[in-house]
């Protein structure tokens, strides 16, 4: 056994370990999010650890153990397949997915503090089906040539493609998830504004509602930069690793044993600025359920 491949069996064992943890935890947040009132911000969750949980079921059964095994699994059709759909389609789909969220964020503190349109809930609906049409979309291709198909490179001896398209397709992935964050980072930006001038503005008004929706939006604040950033450090060590690395074998040893923490590390932030165990409150109006339903 060669350096190549104990490290590749190294790897592949991480990327086990670590999806499986992910997925469990992407996945508790999806039927989390499902129990939830059917706000815009919850179903943009939904989308958001639903394309989190595929991803991480691709390493799981796949990358993982192939990389495990230090054989090839199935066909190379197979491979191209999966290879865009959780490379292309669902690593685009979760930056964008965040860009609407914050969207959304800035929207309620803005302009909405009070009551979000009920419209708004279907144009949401109908902006995820749309993004979920790219990611099918991108799992094929469909319309372009050949040659901007690409399989998972996972050792020397793969079959890897250099083709001048499908490495500008490589490159226009990473430039699209880098602007996603630049703009999704301006938004953030804004809402750190709104938050400081109605701190030093309504910084006498001390009623319960006001401080839980004043709380609640500096806890979102926090949540999009972390996610967005994650995204955008994701990326850039792809773009690193593809520049700088010598071999096939570094580059994919390094950004997918990466990549696969990424997605796992969105879900646990879900969990941890979302997740609440549900009391039993007297009777009475519920001013949680009150506070949500006017900042969604």
């Amino acid at each position: 056994m060669n350096s190549t491949e104990f490290s590749t069996r190294i790897v592949g064992a991480e990327m086990i370990f670590v999806s499986f943890v992910g997925f469990l935890i992407n996945f508790f947040m999806l039927f989390h999010f499902l129990t939830l009132e059917k706000t815009s911000f919850h179903l943009l969750c939904v989308s958001k650890t639903l394309s989190n949980s595929l991803i991480l079921l691709v390493y799981l059964v796949y990358t993982g153990p192939v990389h495990l095994l230090y054989t090839q699994i199935g066909s190379i059709e197979l491979n191209i397949l999966l290879h865009h759909f959780a490379m292309y389609g669902l690593m685009l789909q979760g930056p964008i997915t965040q860009l609407i969220i914050t969207i959304n964020r800035v929207l309620v503190l803005w302009f909405l503090p009070l009551q979000i349109p009920k419209s708004s809930r279907y144009l949401t609906t109908v902006i995820i089906i749309l993004t979920w049409i790219f990611v099918g979309w991108q799992s094929t291709l469909f319309g372009l040539p050949e040659d901007c198909k690409s399989p998972f490179a996972f050792f020397e001896h793969t079959f890897y493609t250099t083709a001048s398209c499908s490495t500008t397709m490589f490159w226009i992935k990473n430039y699209v998830v880098f602007s996603l964050a630049a703009v999704t980072n301006f938004l953030n930006l804004m809402m750190a504004v709104k938050l400081v001038v109605v701190s030093r503005t309504q910084k006498s008004i001390s009623s319960v509602a006001y401080q839980r929706r004043r709380k609640r939006s500096i806890k979102f604040f926090f949540q999009s930069c972390i996610q967005d950033w994650i995204s955008a450090v994701d990326a850039a060590n792809n773009a690193a690793s593809t520049k700088y690395c010598e071999n096939q074998s570094c580059i994919m040893l390094i950004s997918m044993s990466v990549d696969v923490v990424v997605f796992g590390v969105d879900g646990f932030v879900l969990y941890w600025f979302n997740y609440k165990h549900l009391k039993i409150q007297p009777a009475g109006v519920n001013l949680n359920v009150v506070s949500a339903k006017r900042l969604n």
